[in-house]
């Protein structure tokens, strides 16, 4: 079914030592809407060697100095920074949940709707 997506279509890669990159093997996947089969992201077709290469650089990235000797007064801002982001772009991602997975914006609204109140509580503890 060839479908054209509401929204341009996203090539994506691996976010890996902070920026995106191409698959090791080159390849990507057409992420489809299910209820509409649009396409609505491109996105790389991970081997085992990219997912080698992401748990080594977030292992790297947990042991080292910009988060294990982060304080903990630092890493709560920081986890509250994120929680803000989601907050500010809640409109924007119950759309492209509900594009990635068919269901209705309601029930993407109620899924997502509180990952900025999970963030800011689990930052906390």
């Amino acid at each position: 079914m060839n479908v054209k997506a509401d929204i341009t279509v996203a090539v994506r890669g691996n976010f890996i030592d902070g920026q995106e990159v191409e698959s090791i093997g080159g390849g990507t996947v057409e992420v489809r809407n299910p209820a509409t089969g649009a396409v609505i992201a491109t996105i790389p077709d991970s081997t085992r060697e990219d997912v080698d290469v992401a748990v080594k650089s977030a292992r790297a990235a947990f042991n080292g100095d910009a988060w294990g000797g982060m304080s903990i007064r630092e890493r709560v801002k920081l986890v509250n920074r994120i929680a803000d982001a989601f907050d500010a772009a809640l409109p924007e991602l119950y759309q492209l949940e509900t594009e990635n997975n068919g269901r209705p914006v309601n029930e993407t609204r109620a899924q997502l709707g509180r990952l900025p109140d999970f963030l800011r509580y689990f930052g906390g503890l």
